[in-house]
């Protein structure tokens, strides 16, 4: 399989970024390295402030949480997929969005991201993501999202 992890978060209703791990794969340390004491899991989303300028342009959202995890680039603003890759990792992400629109600097309420980990893929990101666009990893993301620990339905 190419894609092997998968983090499902969920907008922290009251908060303007924060965004809780409701069901995963337990799989992927560098996000399980993330966990706190109580083995809770959240991030930040917002807007992009981490570039490389002159590599990729801007992107056009971040995950972080104390430091830059990744940025998110969206091809397509109207699409709901996204692609980056995890910080000092060759592992590329890509990310479903649902019900996702940042608005008054706040995500919205309802708002959630599927995180998908392609471990030592990040040189072939942009192609990932056209082949998980045109779904062509269907198979692979149902067989992860029943591997996860679904505490809520998506």
């Amino acid at each position: 399989m190419i894609l092997t992890d998968l983090y499902v978060l969920r907008h922290n209703v009251g908060t303007k970024h924060r965004m809780d791990c409701i069901a995963s794969t337990e799989s992927y340390p560098q996000f399980e390295a993330l966990r706190n004491t109580a083995r809770e899991l959240f991030v930040y989303l917002g807007d992009s402030q981490h570039t490389e300028a002159g590599k990729k342009g801007k992107a056009d959202m971040a995950l972080s949480k104390t430091k830059h995890i990744s940025s998110i680039y969206r091809p397509d603003v109207d699409s709901c997929f996204g692609w980056g890759d995890m910080k000092d990792t060759s592992d590329a992400l890509l990310f479903v969005f649902h019900n996702l629109s940042i608005v008054n600097n706040s995500v919205s309420d309802g708002a959630m991201v599927e995180v998908f980990v392609a471990r030592g893929m990040s040189k072939d990101r942009q192609t990932l993501y056209q082949a998980f666009a045109d779904g062509e990893l269907d198979t692979e993301i149902e067989v992860l999202r029943k591997q996860a620990n679904i505490q809520f339905s998506i």
